[in-house]
């Protein structure tokens, strides 16, 4: 699984980016062997004014599945990544736990004996 972190209108500190890569490959180890990328976008949209103006997304590419993009904002950087790591995880659950539940239905209409 690759993580790839981007910053864009944003400064970071020293390991900042590395911490939220590590936070993402953690909190999503266990789809590892069904997730290609996972990347992270932050954003600052008002610029210098200030305000809850960080924007956070992270799309989720799928080896076999649509891929999944989960964005938020926040006024603190590290309370975003978190928050979005957290609902990536309900979110890949959800949609792999949705995948198997309609491989295991039974057909909607049975063939019919011939005879």
């Amino acid at each position: 699984m690759e993580i790839v972190v981007r910053l864009r209108s944003l400064t970071s500190e020293d390991g900042q980016l590395e911490a939220w890569a590590t936070l993402l490959q953690k909190t999503l180890s266990r789809f590892q062997r069904k997730i290609s990328k996972v990347a992270l976008y932050m954003t600052d949209i008002n610029g210098p004014r200030g305000g809850i103006d960080k924007e956070c997304r992270c799309i989720v590419h799928f080896l076999k599945l649509p891929s999944l993009v989960i964005q938020d904002r926040h006024g603190d950087t590290g309370a975003l990544v978190h928050r979005v790591a957290a609902r990536a995880v309900q979110a890949v659950a959800s949609r792999l736990e949705t995948k198997r539940e309609r491989n295991q239905r039974p057909p909607r209409f049975p063939a019919k004996p011939l005879g």
